[in-house]
């Protein structure tokens, strides 16, 4: 479990609690005015979990392109390729 720190300690002890993500592992939640803004982890956490960041980005992006569709409305593909073929896009 990440340890919360204020922002004005982390900004007090920056290279503190680097050093204790690099070397110890640990893991920090910045909080400012009692709102959680950002989390400090050690690089090698960070490549482990990018793919999967990336992952939740395309699903949240597909999942908003998605939002107020009915299905059965629309253009089937057939009708969209044949607008696309009179505009020239094919």
């Amino acid at each position: 479990m990440a340890e919360v720190i204020a922002a004005r300690e982390m900004r007090d002890r920056y290279g503190t609690y680097l050093d204790r993500v690099h070397h110890g592992r640990e893991r920090f939640i910045v909080e400012r005015r009692g709102e959680q803004i950002a989390a400090l982890i050690g690089i090698t956490e960070y490549e482990f979990l990018l793919p999967y960041l990336e992952d939740l980005e395309d699903y949240l992006d597909v999942m908003g392109t998605l939002e107020g569709y009915t299905p059965g409305e629309g253009l089937s593909v057939l009708e969209l390729h044949d607008r696309m073929r009179a505009r020239g896009d094919l």
